[in-house]
């Protein structure tokens, strides 16, 4: 009987050093060489690699599919993969790696696939592949900066609640498909720049979702996107100097946020699809700028300059609502925008137009909240002219109906029911107008009925093109 061929559980308690590692990838032992489907492949199974410095440099190339599974990876300097390259695909499975993983350089040709690994943060910097995979537990940090890829992939094996930090640098000659789905962040960073790919980020949970000085020229979607702890004081979602043109957000919990971020940014071509709001629009920064921590100590309280930039942030979303014919939430948006416009303005002296614009945008907000109340231009319409239609009392207007607390009267009572109603109508024939001074107070009664039924009019309206 021959001994059969070493199998990966073979390997098992090897430790290697770095050295050994780069040789063993240089020229792999047949020990190591898995041969399946008529194809062979490089598997290596429960070793220990342990050295100060764990580094694969341009010396090592190699052309067969290499795996490690179930290794472990012990470096006091990290665990650098500088100037290898991989012909074939590159993946970790079940790996743990004692601090960080580094790929600052080399040309991978095919897949690499970080799979249920154990690793304090990944680090995609200076390197060319076709794509990435990367899955973990407890990953602290993802950071892809300079690196040319065809797409990445995070989350394509599913495990849940994994990663705390993602930062993404973008290149438009670099970047390409980026696919994020089903994982928890407490921090996702956006930056540079998305030419003709895809970036999707779809069912994510993150504290603090920052796209900063980004342009988007691409397809940019997010869907179902949430805060992961609704307990976190960081809750931010922020929009800082960036173009969006037309990014996608579907099912989004804006109002979840504490404070929904928009600073000197395009957002008009937007579309929003069944999101969630709250008035809690900003444009101050938030976590990720030095000027944080002092604006939370002054109760980030609302300055002049920063109030204009709400208003432009509301103006825009109505924009982008209205492009996409989504009537309710256009109107209120329209009414943050006029509450902000009204606290750019000052009362200044009464024969300025200022002045009349903070009357009539007041006026406007308390009867009608900006003609999206019906309740309010109605009650006010009773009661203003109630008002009014006791001062004609007092003043015997109505002679010989009299107020009576003493002696009053069911047909009294019917008869200024009747009078009360036939003079609440603004287009009420003229005999029925008072004469001498109380012609004043006739005119009055008109123009405040006129006010109220053109507030009820515009609020009945507010749905309809």
């Amino acid at each position: 009987m021959t001994q059969p061929e070493s199998s990966p559980a073979n390997n098992n308690d090897k430790i290697l050093s770095a050295e050994e590692l780069r040789a063993l990838l240089r020229n792999p032992p047949k020990e190591f060489i898995k041969e399946e489907y008529g194809k062979s492949s490089i598997l290596i199974s429960g070793c220990t690699f342990e050295d100060e410095y764990l580094i694969l440099d341009d010396t090592v190339t190699v052309n067969l599919p290499l795996k490690f599974e179930g290794c472990t990876f012990k470096s006091d300097k990290l665990f650098f993969i500088d100037g290898m390259t991989c012909n074939e695909s590159l993946t970790f499975e079940g790996c743990t790696i004692s601090d960080s993983i580094y790929f600052s350089s080399g040309t991978f040709k095919k897949e690499v696939l970080l799979k249920y690994v154990y690793v304090k943060s990944v680090h995609l910097s200076h390197c060319t592949f076709e794509k990435v995979s990367i899955s973990g537990y407890e990953i602290n940090e993802v950071w892809v900066s300079g690196t040319k890829f065809e797409s990445l992939h995070i989350g394509e094996y599913l495990i849940g609640d994994n990663i705390k930090k993602l930062v993404i640098f973008a290149k438009e000659d670099e970047t390409g498909d980026i696919i994020v789905r089903e994982q928890s962040f407490d921090e996702i960073s956006l930056h540079g720049i998305n030419k003709g790919k895809n970036f999707s980020f779809a069912k994510i949970k993150c504290n603090n979702i920052s796209i900063t000085n980004f342009k988007n020229e691409g397809s940019l979607n997010f869907y179902g996107i949430e805060p992961k702890d609704l307990t976190n004081d960081k809750r931010y979602f922020q929009i800082t100097n960036s173009n969006l043109d037309k990014v996608q957000f579907y099912r989004a919990f804006f109002s979840q946020y504490k404070e929904l971020i928009i600073i000197d940014s395009f957002i008009t071509d937007a579309l929003f699809i069944g999101c969630k709001w709250s008035n809690n629009v900003r444009a101050i920064n938030g976590p990720g700028y030095g000027i944080f921590e002092d604006s939370l100590k002054t109760g980030r309280k609302t300055t002049p300059k920063e109030i204009v930039a709400i208003k432009e942030a509301y103006r825009q979303l109505k924009i982008s609502m209205s492009k996409h014919s989504d009537k309710i939430q256009e109107h209120k948006f329209y009414s943050e925008e006029l509450n902000f416009h009204n606290k750019t303005l000052s009362w200044g002296k009464p024969w300025k137009n200022q002045f009349w614009d903070k009357m009539i945008l007041l006026w406007s907000k308390t009867f009608s909240d900006y003609g999206q109340s019906f309740i309010k231009p109605l009650i006010w319409l009773l009661f203003g002219h109630y008002i009014l239609f006791l001062i004609a009392l007092l003043f015997n207007g109505f002679k010989p109906l009299h107020i009576s607390i003493c002696e009053p009267t069911a047909a009294g009572f019917q008869e200024a029911f009747e009078k009360f109603f036939i003079y609440i109508n603004p287009l009420r024939r003229l005999e029925t107008s008072f004469s001498g001074y109380l012609i004043f107070l006739d005119l009055l009664m008109r123009i405040w009925s006129s006010y109220m039924i053109y507030n009820l009019i515009r609020a009945s309206r507010r749905f309809i093109s």
